[in-house]
């Protein structure tokens, strides 16, 4: 044997590293039997698994039930929206207008290029609500002939018309 090993009642002390070592045909009872208590010690640690793992499960089925409830909130606060919307809730663009018998023209203005121009605004409305939004604000350009339109969770689009 060599020098760094010396054996005692079947248990290899090994110098090197201080560390305890069972035999494989160790007869000494205190390590022997945890050699023969193998199936008991995975099944321990099967059972510590499974535990794991349904905290785990329950902690998911809590997020989703989180998640599920959220998606509620948020179908409810668009669907809110909408109704909002509905009601022609328009943003302006008053930069040249600072009065309101000039806005009230803007308004009857952009109107109109909305009642001539709705086929094309329902279809950009469908592809806002595909990434979640609806349209918040549609403000008519009636130098670059174009509709600006934003949704409310800030995408935005142009239509171009000809009045």
């Amino acid at each position: 044997m060599s020098q760094s090993h010396e054996v005692h009642s079947g248990i290899t002390f090994d110098k090197s590293t201080q560390g305890l070592l069972p035999l494989a045909d160790s007869t000494d009872n205190k390590y022997g039997q945890h050699m023969h208590n193998q199936p008991a010690f995975i099944s321990n640690l099967e059972s510590k698994f499974r535990q794991t793992n349904e905290k785990l499960r329950l902690e998911l089925v809590y997020w989703r039930k989180q998640l599920n409830e959220s998606c509620q909130e948020l179908a409810m606060f668009n669907k809110e929206q909408k109704s909002v919307e509905d009601d022609l809730m328009w943003r302006f663009d008053t930069k040249s207008i600072d009065h309101k018998k000039g806005l009230s023209i803007q308004k009857k203005y952009l109107e109109e290029v909305v009642k001539h121009n709705r086929h094309m605004i329902e279809i950009r409305e469908k592809e806002f609500r595909r990434v979640g939004g609806f349209i918040c604000s549609l403000r008519a350009d009636a130098y670059n002939h174009k509709i600006e339109m934003k949704s409310f969770n800030n995408e935005s689009t142009t239509i171009d018309y000809h009045s």
